[in-house]
């Protein structure tokens, strides 16, 4: 019986997917984020419809899409309140630089390079995201799809992980060391620049070491 329900329901999915994966992509405006949708708003339909008497729900595009929206409100809800608790951790007026590189490592390890300042500048800095995407000469909307891809790495993988050793090559660590100085100082300006290729991150670390504590310093 379950075995005809999951079909029955698998070709109404399917031919309303195209409809689906596309409204997931206008949701989530990130094409890795709208995969995680599309896959939540299977699973989140197919319990639904399950559960009610029969042919109580018509399975169409209009009951997938909608499926979709509630699922990317609770997605959209549960990474930002996960995101405002780390933020509010790195706070650089209550962490020494050590502290900083402590909760930095995991999020180096887990979001790109441009998710990490993206994230730092919208939820640290608070940073307008008109002014983020001028700073990084880009579109909002492309600052928001980083963000959200951002948020829900960290309400994923780092939060949970943040006690595990983190393993960086060289330059990322200088990355970290780089990010946690920045911090440090308030000094956004840096955090552009480490995304910007205006310099390598060795160049960068040499022309900042004076913002480094002793203890972060490399040979």
């Amino acid at each position: 019986m379950k075995k005809k329900l999951i079909s029955d329901f698998q070709k109404e999915w399917n031919r309303s997917a195209l409809i689906i994966k596309r409204h997931c992509l206008y949701l989530a405006r990130d094409r890795f984020a709208a995969d995680d949708l599309f896959h939540d708003t299977w699973l989140r339909a197919y319990s639904h419809w399950e559960k009610q008497p029969v042919n109580k729900i018509k399975l169409t595009s209009t009951y997938f899409t909608r499926i979709a929206k509630h699922a990317f409100i609770d997605q959209y809800r549960k990474a930002n309140d996960t995101t405002i608790l780390y933020a509010e951790q790195i706070n650089p007026t209550r962490n020494t630089s050590t502290e900083l590189t402590y909760l930095i490592e995991p999020l180096m390890q887990h979001l790109t390079k441009k998710q990490l300042v993206i994230f730092l500048l919208a939820d640290v800095f608070k940073w307008k995201l008109n002014d983020i995407a001028e700073a990084m000469s880009t579109t909002v909307g492309s600052i928001k799809a980083a963000l959200f891809r951002a948020r829900q790495n960290i309400s994923k993988n780092v939060r949970q992980h943040i006690d595990k050793k983190c393993t960086l090559t060289n330059e990322d660590a200088l990355h970290v060391q780089l990010v946690a100085a920045a911090l440090s100082s308030e000094n956004a300006s840096l955090l552009i620049q480490l995304i910007n290729n205006t310099a390598t991150t060795v160049t960068l670390y040499n022309q900042n070491s004076h913002m480094l504590s002793p203890r972060a310093r490399v040979a």
